[in-house]
């Protein structure tokens, strides 16, 4: 493939992407989100809202890495030349 060709890999992405973030609003739009937010309380104080970004996190990650695993790419490796990234 040439250098200015693009492929349609990106679309996986965003799909990928979408279908949680749409799963979320629908949720909220039902009304779970509260719930949630009602039980994580409830079982562990103040302190379970502490733990939910990072859960979150876990849970983009781990798409971010299926999506990347799809498309060939191992999420795992710096490539070569692609600069100094945190």
């Amino acid at each position: 493939m040439a250098t200015n060709e693009v492929d349609d890999s990106w679309k996986l992405s965003c799909a990928a992407a979408m279908v949680p973030f749409c799963s979320f609003l629908y949720a909220h739009q039902l009304g779970l989100s509260n719930r949630f937010l009602h039980m994580v309380y409830r079982r562990f104080d103040v302190y379970g809202f502490f733990a939910i970004p990072f859960c979150t996190l876990a849970m983009e990650k781990s798409i971010y890495d299926t999506t990347q695993a799809f498309q060939g790419k191992d999420p795992n490796v710096h490539p070569e030349g692609a600069g100094n990234t945190f």
